[in-house]
């Protein structure tokens, strides 16, 4: 079974909340059966994508054989890219559709079996903002011994069609962390989650939407030098 985790927040960025609209009605137009796991951060700190998505992937119910699909708010596939969604995927196998012609790293649309992405722990649970999750992942995929899989697509980029507003949000720089990611591979993620972070807000038969805390259990000191 296909399970959809969506990242979100819209607290200075209200355009989110069209896009929101329009993702929800799209992939279910395509899509159906499809599970959607909108995971809207609580607070006013700096947005953390890959918690959210850790917190998504945990929350979803999955069982080791689904297939999880994290994916950008900001991109709706078109009838060429559907092929993705549903055909098999090979264990041991990451897959990333990305625009045609893109060659772009890993991100944006991801999809790998629950069973996998519990093996490498997840996203990195420490890294805020939109990047550095998915350089870390990408390292985790390649540690953990998973082959990716690349696939080209056209894809509706949803920042062009209204454009984001102005956000307050601070920018951090993610090396440092990085650095020690590097030094304590498959540190910090899935695992590291705390429980009761999640509070369901809203729920229909096959999309459900919930507010988020960013809370997560810190390593032992002498894990952190």
């Amino acid at each position: 079974m296909l399970k959809v985790i969506v990242p979100f927040r819209c607290t200075d960025q209200p355009e989110r909340i069209f896009q929101l609209q329009l993702f929800i009605h799209t992939m279910q137009a395509f899509f159906p059966s499809v599970q959607i796991f909108i995971m809207d951060q609580s607070g006013t700190g700096p947005f953390n994508r890959g918690f959210l998505l850790n917190a998504g992937a945990k929350i979803s119910g999955a069982e080791e054989d689904d297939i999880i699909c994290f994916h950008n708010l900001n991109k709706l596939p078109s009838i060429d890219c559907l092929h993705c969604y549903v055909n098999p995927l090979p264990r041991n196998t990451v897959r990333h559709l990305r625009d045609t012609g893109s060659h772009s790293k890993l991100g944006n649309i991801i999809f790998v079996r629950y069973s996998d992405f519990l093996k490498i722990n997840g996203y990195p649970n420490d890294l805020y903002g939109c990047t550095g999750a998915d350089s870390e992942l990408h390292m985790r995929i390649l540690k953990g011994g998973l082959r990716i899989e690349r696939k080209e697509g056209t894809l509706l980029n949803m920042s062009q069609i209204q454009p984001p507003s102005p956000t307050n949000q601070q920018v951090f720089t993610q090396w440092d962390k990085l650095d020690w990611h590097r030094q304590h591979p498959n540190h910090q993620g899935l695992a590291q989650l705390c429980d009761n972070i999640c509070t369901l807000t809203c729920s229909d038969p096959n999309v459900k939407r919930y507010a988020v805390n960013i809370v997560y259990r810190i390593p032992p000191a002498n894990d952190i030098d």
